[in-house]
């Protein structure tokens, strides 16, 4: 939709995936090509409206016995890596009160994350990915980097409750005596979907008698 829109930013090819492969050479591998791109842009003036038919990404619509839902809005996406640092040391001799195990003070941000997540109408908040290191039964977790996705309808909404997960965060970093690093690497705001085109198919699903 970027393409067609004309806002394609060249620069997101460059982007590595864990592996360090750019997305330029997975579209080129997949016999995609990304010199193509900026002639897929459409002329605004030719053309009303762009919609998309889509199968439902969620559970909602099962869940309500619904057949049709109408998107009012995308969510506004924040997406964050953060990395606690702790302290290794030998699981059988090192006593629980002297600890600064990593990977226990992530599980509670984790809790934190979800709880805040819920708290507001329409949010939602996830850990994704976490990566455990050193990774060995017998050792207390020195390191954890984890990942945050955040999302509202809202803009002002969703960055509210980044807000709260973060101040959380860092008070649960500080009750445990590790340290906390936060870094964002994605803010997209949200997009309300057009108020007319959203009437014409309401209306239109209406006088077909679906809900």
């Amino acid at each position: 939709s970027s393409a067609l829109a004309g806002r394609y930013d060249p620069a997101w090819l460059d982007g590595r995936d864990q592996d360090g492969t750019t997305l330029r050479e997975a579209l080129v591998a997949f016999g995609g090509d990304p010199a193509g791109i900026a002639a897929l842009a459409r002329d605004p003036a030719a053309y009303r409206a762009y919609l998309e038919v889509h199968i439902e990404q969620g559970p909602l619509l099962e869940v309500e016995n619904l057949p049709v839902g109408i998107v009012s809005a995308i969510n506004g996406i924040t997406r964050a890596r953060a990395h606690v640092i702790g302290e290794a040391g030998h699981a059988g001799t090192v006593p629980m009160g002297l600890r600064r195990d990593a990977l226990a003070a992530v599980a509670e941000m984790v809790g934190v994350v979800e709880r805040i997540g819920a708290t507001r109408t329409d949010t939602v908040a996830t850990v994704g990915v976490a990566q455990v290191r050193p990774g060995a039964i017998n050792v207390i977790p020195a390191r954890v980097d984890f990942t945050l996705d955040a999302r509202a309808p809202d803009d002002v909404v969703r960055r509210a409750m980044v807000g709260d997960i973060l101040a959380e965060c860092e008070a649960v970093a500080a009750r445990r005596g590790v340290r906390l690093a936060i870094e964002p690497f994605m803010d997209s705001p949200a997009t309300p979907m057009d108020p007319e085109l959203v009437r014409i198919l309401e209306d239109a699903t209406v006088a077909t008698g679906i809900s």
